[in-house]
């Protein structure tokens, strides 16, 4: 859902903004890459998976210049993943537009905020916090679970930090900064800044949930119905395993028949030995993992895919139909619950990248370097300055993101859509292009496709002439060569859909022979095979 920064596409209510929206499409496409936006964007997804995810958007303060990192310039825009252990939020609203107070909790070097003069002489008695290693409640934080002395309260830093919070007050369109406390909480006695909030409208916090929940602000993460189900599966496997720890193969020995025994533990495979009492002694097999915890376990991941919303037919890891179609229509149905986390993401990606873009458009100091293409070689090189930003002019401009841009294509994936283009739109395209004055170029074609393919080889089987063989004929007898137009492809006929079984069969009948095995009956050897497979 956030595997690449998001590709902004800025459209003109009016034909006046054309221009205008151009710029600023150019604009804030370059500033997203220059923040990094794509993690910030996949840190607030993976934690919206378990908790809620959070992002902080804001304009870099001149005091603040790189105080937070190296992407926090001085006037230029960010966008901030926050930590849910840090975050702030009026958990007595129902909705987010009505909540009273939101905010989040961040270290600074301790020196680096006195120098800067962020806060004036108010920081001139802030002190290093000592307790980093746990939060306001007494529990160890995340990072330091790694930690050898976990029992230490001591977080080692090169540097002395500082804890502070910021927090946004929506009826009061303020910004207030607190010091907290010794155990982290905010301490409300010490107000470090106090300004008021030109920002967008909702205020610098976005919050993405992946769920909801009547009557709570709160989301419902999607792992809330699947934790109890993996902590199950894991405890089952790791028991098997401790099972097959204790697995041993011995060769007991009667009384009286202790020579036959050395003899035996003494050859290598394939030895051929004297045994004088072969009955007096055999190989025994002692524990190993359970048949019917083994079997249980298996069901218990077959339910875990089926509470998930079917991953096997998401991830495409097994075959759950008799026909192609149907398959098609099962993974379709399947993926419904990512095109509703997709669709979420994209709404919130939205609103990101719009106080993004308010924050440079309204920008009175700013001048912006923009490159506008005219063709596919040729750039227009301006400028946008304040002065080409009226506030009203904003309202005139919708921005909007192509879902796909944030999604990771594979180079196979690349190069079907490049094959795919060429062979359907631009060969049979190709007259209408020859009278715009372009071409399709071939060799073009050939060095994408060696590029993906990493086979550099294709591009040794083109050679560059002066003359093509087919042309010299006709231009000796003083004519020149027609143009040909390419042959229209021919509509291909319809294929029948393909029939296939599943070589591991359906979900429902593992189950069925699972259920089987686990009440005593004994499988038959069509089931045995179909389980062995494990659905692939």
């Amino acid at each position: 859902m956030a595997a690449r920064n998001p590709a902004v596409n800025v459209h003109a209510k009016k034909r006046a903004y054309v221009a205008l929206a151009k710029k600023l499409e150019i604009t804030v496409n370059q500033i997203i890459k220059e923040i990094d936006l794509r993690s910030a964007l996949a840190t607030a997804v993976f934690d919206s998976v378990f908790c809620i995810g959070a992002i902080k958007v804001g304009i870099t303060d001149g005091n603040e210049h790189e105080l937070n990192g190296e992407l926090h310039d001085a006037g230029i825009p960010f966008a901030d993943a926050i930590d849910p252990d840090d975050l702030l939020i009026d958990m007595n609203a129902r909705r987010m537009e009505t909540m009273q107070y939101c905010g989040n909790r961040y270290l600074l070097p301790l020196e680096q905020v006195k120098d800067s003069k962020l806060f004036g002489k108010k920081a001139d008695d802030l002190v290093a916090a000592t307790h980093l290693s746990h939060n306001e409640y007494g529990d160890p934080r995340i990072q330091t679970l790694v930690n050898e002395d976990s029992s230490s309260s001591q977080y080692s830093h090169a540097y002395d930090l500082v804890e502070l919070w910021d927090v946004w007050l929506p009826y009061e369109r303020l910004m207030v900064t607190f010091a907290a406390d010794a155990t982290g909480n905010i301490n409300c006695d010490r107000v470090l800044r106090e300004s008021k909030w030109d920002g967008p409208e909702m205020g610098p916090y976005h919050i993405l949930g992946l769920g909801d929940m009547s009557g709570t602000i709160m989301p419902v993460p999607p792992i809330t119905n699947l934790i109890d189900m993996n902590d199950a599966i894991n405890r089952s496997f790791r028991k098997l395993f401790r099972q097959l720890e204790r697995q041993k193969t011995l060769t007991v020995v009667a009384g009286g028949a202790d020579e036959d025994g050395n003899r035996i533990q003494q050859a290598d495979d394939g030895d051929v030995i004297r045994v004088d009492r072969p009955e007096a002694t055999r190989e025994v097999r002692f524990g190993g993992p359970d048949n019917i915890s083994l079997m249980f376990t298996t069901q218990m991941r077959e339910l875990f895919s089926y509470i998930s919303g079917n991953l096997d037919a998401m991830a495409g890891l097994s075959s759950t139909a008799s026909t192609l179609g149907q398959e098609e229509l099962i993974k379709a149905s399947s993926s419904d619950k990512i095109m509703d986390m997709q669709a979420r993401m994209l709404a919130f990606t939205k609103n990101v990248v719009r106080d993004l873009a308010g924050w440079i458009f309204y920008d009175p100091i700013t001048t912006f370097d923009v490159n506008i293409p005219i063709t596919p070689e040729e750039n227009l090189e301006t400028s946008w300055s304040p002065e080409d930003r009226e506030e009203g002019d904003f309202l005139q401009l919708e921005l909007d993101i192509a879902p796909v841009s944030m999604q990771d294509a594979s180079p196979s994936q690349r190069l079907q859509t490049i094959t795919n283009t060429a062979t359907n739109i631009m060969i049979p395209l190709s007259p209408v292009l020859q009278q715009q004055g372009y071409q399709f170029d071939a060799v073009a074609l050939t060095r994408h496709i060696s590029e993906l393919t990493n086979t550099p080889e294709l591009m040794e089987l083109i050679s560059p002439v002066d003359t093509p063989p087919d042309e010299v004929g006709s231009m000796e007898n003083g004519e020149r060569p027609e143009q040909q137009a390419p042959e229209m492809p021919q509509p291909q006929q319809p294929r029948q859909p393909r029939v296939y079984e599943p070589t591991g069969g359906t979900r429902a009948a593992r189950d069925t022979v699972m259920a089987q095995a686990m009440a005593g009956m004994s499988p038959t050897p069509q089931q045995q095979d179909m389980m062995g497979r494990g659905g692939m």
